[in-house]
């Protein structure tokens, strides 16, 4: 897939998440991908794709789940201020368990439905540098509070399994190119759709 090489410090936290993974998903529905392979790739892989486009700042994970692709980039790229933002109470505290557990500094769980209104309340207006979801919901969905979240300059990367051509884009958000990979066991092809924030609008 042309990914960076990683160091075996990380191999190892990443391997630790996978086990910790393992071990949850037997006893609650974290995750469709239970077989080794299946998370590896479908999960693990499918996240690091984004690791080559992902800005140095604050990111935000929209609807992380079982931490796909938020918690993959934070421990891929510690530097990273990372905020999980995630509906489902047991997988958040599946989340708080994994930043406990790997001990991951700058990293915090937000249990709630994001929404405009909410990210208002929260005070996230223009604080993010990017913003990163997978298939939490359509695209064109998550815009909206990828327009409000982002920093001016700030990058939201949309992982894609649907047709995209027809997004209605708010006023300050460009859609910046297009990312397209093929997962080395399945071979199914994905996309990431990238998004700018073009003003402060």
């Amino acid at each position: 897939m042309g990914l960076p090489g990683l160091p075996d410090p990380i191999h190892e936290k990443l391997a630790a998440y996978q086990g910790l993974l393992a071990k949850w998903n037997s006893k609650i529905n974290l995750t469709a991908h239970r077989s080794e392979e299946s998370s590896l790739e479908k999960n693990f892989l499918d996240s690091l794709a984004l690791l080559p486009l992902i800005p140095i700042g604050n990111i935000m994970d929209f609807g992380s789940g079982a931490g796909f692709p938020g918690l993959v980039l934070k421990i891929s790229r510690p530097e990273i201020s990372m905020t999980l933002v995630e509906s489902d109470r047991r997988k958040s505290v599946f989340l708080e368990t994994i930043v406990r557990e790997l001990a991951l500094q700058k990293t915090h769980v937000a249990n709630l439905f994001l929404d405009c209104q909410k990210a208002k309340e929260m005070g996230w207006e223009g604080r993010f540098d990017g913003l990163v979801s997978r298939a939490t919901m359509a695209i064109g969905e998550l815009l909206p509070v990828g327009a409000l979240c982002l920093k001016s300059g700030g990058v939201f990367l949309g992982m894609a399994t649907e047709n995209q051509e027809d997004l209605t884009l708010p006023p300050s958000i460009s859609l910046g190119g297009e990312s397209t990979y093929e997962l080395p066991f399945s071979k199914i092809s994905r996309r990431i759709l990238l998004f700018k924030k073009i003003s402060s609008a």
